[in-house]
């Protein structure tokens, strides 16, 4: 709660001594704002201005000082008293201690309040889910493979590694640093799960934690010489149900139909007919 206090007056009356003067003015008293809690990383409410009693009393050029300094991030208007801003450091319960020279009837004082501000609490980063595209694929060796895409979102003040397990066919590459897979395979290699992991660290200033300090996805990734058949489940003549003589083959666990037996973008290749 705003603790209010008298100033101290240099004298009374007309003197700057405690002498007889013409007249007794009524004290001067200073109140501002009120007692804040406020969270880290958040805009705080702006304390209500200070007022000076009794009316007539005016407040010097020099304005209103605060002691001691404010958290980060939070500013005294040195001409209302107003308290404001986003405090980026956790700090406890405080109490400033405001101050202003004041004159009421010629005679010059120093008033003061005081106000307690505590900042608190943790801005929580959420990192996106870890989200992948083409993680499904059936490659030729020899043929450089469609890359797999990372569309994961990373909040500022958060830094990403990535890394893979088991170790990738040779001919193909992961990138550490975005998550991706690409590269032109030389050898065949049965239908392998993938595991990608993300690791977060945070970058950004004390007042901030992450709800996740990992995130996962997975590539299957099959490779087979052109034409292969073994284990193939596409049909091998006719036009399969669905599809037109411009692209007749499919499978039994696709909807897709592929112009070719053969080609990079066939249904022998493609992962989904369980090659």
């Amino acid at each position: 709660m705003p603790r209010a206090s008298t100033g101290t007056g240099l004298g009374t009356g007309t003197g700057t001594g405690t002498g007889t003067g013409t007249g007794t003015p009524v004290a001067s008293t200073l109140t501002c704002g009120s007692e804040i809690t406020v969270n880290v990383n958040t805009l705080m409410p702006a304390t209500t201005a200070c007022v000076i009693a009794p009316s007539g009393a005016t407040l010097s050029a020099s304005g209103y000082s605060i002691s001691p300094t404010l958290s980060a991030g939070l500013s005294l208007n040195a001409t209302t008293g107003v308290i404001s801003g986003t405090p980026t450091a956790i700090r406890s319960s405080t109490i400033y201690t405001i101050s202003g020279s004041v004159t009421n009837s010629g005679i010059a004082s120093t008033v003061s309040t005081s106000i307690l501000i505590t900042v608190t609490g943790s801005t929580i980063i959420t990192p996106s889910l870890l989200t992948l595209l083409n993680t499904r694929q059936g490659v030729v060796t020899g043929t450089a493979m469609v890359a797999t895409t990372n569309i994961s979102t990373i909040p500022a003040g958060v830094s990403v590694t990535y890394s893979v397990s088991p170790s990738m066919p040779t001919g193909l590459t992961f990138n550490n640093t975005t998550g991706t897979i690409s590269g032109t395979p030389t050898s065949t290699q049965l239908a392998t799960n993938y595991g990608i992991t993300a690791t977060y660290t945070l970058t950004t200033s004390a007042g901030f934690v992450l709800s996740n300090a990992t995130g996962f996805g997975s590539v299957v990734i099959l490779v087979n010489t052109a034409g292969a058949i073994t284990n193939a489940t596409c049909n091998t003549f006719g036009i399969a149900p669905g599809c037109t003589a411009a692209a007749p083959f499919s499978c039994t666990s696709s909807v897709i139909c592929y112009a070719s037996l053969t080609a990079t973008s066939s249904c022998r290749n493609d992962i989904n007919c369980g090659l």
